[in-house]
Order: C-alpha cells, then structure tokens, then sequence
C-alpha cells in the first residue's frame, strides 16, 4: 500500500474510533516469507513449537529432536499423522558422546546442565527428579543428510544452546535463520549470558530480527529471564 494512503486510512481511522494495525510479526510468518523448505527443531519437547509453526501455516518438512523418553513419548502422539515430521529421541551438542540429562519435575526445564541456585529458588519446577541418560551428536553431522534447500535452526536446550552451536560450525554457514532461548538471568549453571549469545550470533553473520518473552521473574513479575530471539543472516 502507498505510505501516504495508508497513513491517510489510519488518521481518518482514529477519527471515528478505529485503530488500524498490521498483524504482529511472528517466527512463522518469518519462515513462510524466507520460503523455507525445512525446520530444525532442537528441544522439541512435547512438540509446541512444531505445532504453532503448523498453527501458522508452515506445512513443510520440520526435524525435531528430543533427548528425555518420556517427552519424546508425547513429541511421537503429537506428530503421529504429520507425514512431513522427522523425530530423533537424541541430544545434539559439540562432539558426539553420551551424556547425563536433569529431568526436570516439569519436563520443559530438563538440561544436561544443572541448574542455578536462582532457579532453585524461585522455580520448583526445575527440580531434578531423575537423571537419564542420552545419546548426543553434533548437528554438523545430521545437518546434510536431513536439510532442504532453505532452512531453519530452532534451539531450545535450556542453557546448552552453545554447545548445540559449537557442533553446528558448519551448518551455520548454510542456515538462513536461528531462533534461540537466551537467559537475561541464568537458570542454568555453565551457560551463556544474553550478552554473549547475541555477540556469537552476530560474529556469524546473524542479525536480531524478532523477540517474544519466554518467562518473567518469579520474584517480580515485571522483569524478563528468557527470552526467544530470531536471527536472519545479514551477510
């Protein structure tokens, strides 16, 4: 639309009451507008990411991978009659290996880092139950035999994000977006800072496209801890 006109529109909107907007970006209409072939979904969990991807008219390939058995349990009931939704019940970190992951008394907060005492204060949730162990490999070496022709890395790792993107190297040259979870305050021990996360992603080649917050503060409810943040590649 002309600027002009639509700025017209709006002014004579406001005058009798109306208000006129366009519809907030979202990490979906990102995707439908890179017309990307194929999603990567790190930390599917249950599978909520995938599903509100659908929910926003993605209907391409979408790989999900999921270490903790009983969150991959759901992850195969959810995706059970999508045909264009790859599952791997893995970890993905920066060499391949075994690892021990927390499982968390709310599956979301499970890490293969240990949590923080702030976490152990104000989120009861996050509360090791069990330990299991997973089978971890390096996206670099999943990357070419599973990618489209235009792709997309979603990672949620609760705080093992850069482990995830060390074995990722390679990849990230190919990749035309990221989405990451990145803490404002840390959850998880032997994590990144917000700060850092945001200086790695820029040092290759990604710059901050969108954010939606993920959890406020127990202890006030009005300043950030996590947040999502979408990157596209700027060079």
């Amino acid at each position: 639309m002309n600027p002009q006109l639509e700025q017209k529109l709006k002014t004579f909107a406001r005058r009798i009451g109306l208000e006129l907007s366009r519809a907030r970006p979202t990490v979906a209409s990102l995707i439908l507008s890179r017309q990307v072939d194929c999603v990567f979904d790190v930390g599917a969990h249950e599978g909520e990411f995938a599903q509100s991807l659908r929910a926003g008219g993605y209907a391409a390939r979408i790989v999900s991978f999921e270490p903790v058995l009983s969150s991959f349990e759901r992850l195969k009931l959810n995706a059970a009659s999508d045909g264009r939704w790859i599952l791997n019940n893995y970890a993905l970190g920066a060499a391949p290996g075994v690892g021990s992951i927390n499982v968390a008394a709310n599956t979301v907060f499970s890490s293969l880092l240990p949590t923080t005492a702030y976490a152990d204060e104000y989120y009861p949730g996050a509360s090791v139950v069990r330990q299991e162990k997973v089978k971890i490999e390096r996206f670099d070496d999943v990357y070419p035999k599973l990618k489209g022709s235009r792709n997309f890395l979603k990672v949620d790792a609760q705080g093992f994000e850069p482990s995830v993107l060390k074995g990722a190297e390679e990849a990230l040259k190919d990749l035309g977006g990221v989405q990451l979870e990145l803490p404002c305050t840390n959850l998880y021990a032997n994590s990144w800072s917000f700060a850092e996360g945001i200086a790695f992603m820029e040092a290759k080649g990604f710059a901050l496209a969108q954010t939606r917050p993920v959890i406020f503060s127990a202890e006030d409810p009005q300043r950030l801890v996590e947040l999502d943040c979408v990157f596209v590649k700027s060079k």
